[in-house]
């Protein structure tokens, strides 16, 4: 287990790497560009390609997938689930069965960079090995006059290679998009790790790397949680990237098992 994470993070280093010398190969552009904000120049990264493929008026396919009714009437109606720490087992096979499997909500504020911040909401549920999740980043870049708003909605099919007591790691594949006066979907593949080091920490790590009009985009996140009853609060970084631009900062927020 050792040797295959020594080659995960390996493999996350080099293709930052790669991204920042992408980077470096775009500072040549006109100086125009200047005048523009981050998050613009974020999303003209992926307004290059097929425009057949682009749907106008922002595109909001997230929601025909994930109802916000039916997700709130699935939290009243379903019995609670396993959450680490739990007092009956400090690990993540409870001592019981729970058929409804573990249900999570997460929503957390993020600060980086160049007077961007945002706001990150994730729900995400599991069944042994099996999971699904869902997210949506709302970016917002304070221009002085004005501001500019970018969306990234993603959604993820997840099977844990590695499922023990304190650790979990699992990949996804699934569907991701920029959401601005436009709407760019293309294909992710990522991976999320958690850990139960000592009680009462969790810590969490996820990467996706999605491919929208033939350009990457890349969001990671690492935190470190506190358990208190079934409420997790987080601090840790954040980081988005384009071929050209990265955003990074920190993040702290409120993750619920339910």
């Amino acid at each position: 287990m050792h040797r295959f994470l020594l080659f995960l993070l390996t493999f996350i280093v080099a293709i930052n790497i790669s991204e920042l010398h992408a980077q470096e190969r775009k500072k040549s552009r006109d100086s125009d560009d200047n005048k523009k904000g981050v998050l613009e120049q974020f999303v003209e990264d992926f307004e290059e390609g097929d425009e057949e493929d682009e749907e106008e008026g922002g595109g909001h396919w997230f929601f025909s997938f994930f109802d916000p009714i039916d997700i709130i009437e699935a939290f009243v109606t379903r019995d609670g689930g396993p959450y680490p720490y739990n007092g009956v087992a400090a690990s993540f096979t409870p001592a019981e069965k729970y058929p409804n499997g573990t249900l999570q909500v997460a929503g957390n504020y993020f600060s980086g960079a160049s007077s961007v911040t945002g706001l990150v909401w994730r729900s995400n549920y599991y069944y042994d090995r099996f999971g699904l999740e869902s997210s949506l980043i709302t970016l917002i870049e304070d221009r002085g006059a004005s501001a500019d708003l970018l969306n990234i909605g993603g959604a993820r099919i997840n099977w844990d290679v590695i499922a023990n007591d304190q650790f979990r790691l699992g990949a996804q594949v699934g569907l991701e998009s920029i959401i601005s006066s436009r709407s760019h979907t293309g294909p992710a593949f990522g991976f999320r790790m958690v850990g139960l080091p000592r009680k009462p920490f969790i810590v969490t790590a996820r990467s996706t790397i999605s491919f929208i009009n033939d350009n990457r985009l890349t969001t990671l996140s690492a935190t470190l949680g506190v358990m208190l009853k079934r409420v997790e609060l987080f601090l840790g970084g954040q980081l988005f990237q384009s071929p050209s631009i990265t955003i990074d900062g920190l993040t702290f927020g409120l993750r619920f098992w339910l």
